[in-house]
């Protein structure tokens, strides 16, 4: 999240500083109920001070979620099958239905 300082008057940008992300609760990432409870709330919020509160928490989520898979890393080449993919045609036989 940031915060935007401008003038008041000409609508000038004078500084943008990022500050801390909201907390969540610790059960945020766990259930994918709980993230559609989130989205709902973000955007079908109507009050004027609960509906940028709920997009913080959304913005926190998301944020979780990239350094969640940030570090993954690709498996490793033997544990990956190396055979060749066969298609569908190499399964039947070429002269008859198959069968």
């Amino acid at each position: 999240m940031v915060k935007i300082y401008y003038m008041p008057h000409s609508h000038e940008l004078v500084n943008v500083e990022r500050i801390a992300d909201t907390a969540l609760p610790p059960d945020a990432l766990k259930s994918p109920q709980v993230v559609r409870e989130f989205i709902t709330k973000a955007f079908h919020s109507h009050h004027p001070k609960q509906a940028p509160e709920d997009r913080a928490h959304l913005a926190t989520m998301g944020n979780a979620m990239k350094a969640a898979t940030a570090n993954v890393a690709a498996p490793p080449d033997t544990s990956r099958d190396l055979r060749p993919d066969r298609g569908m045609d190499e399964r039947r036989p070429a002269d008859g239905p198959p069968g």
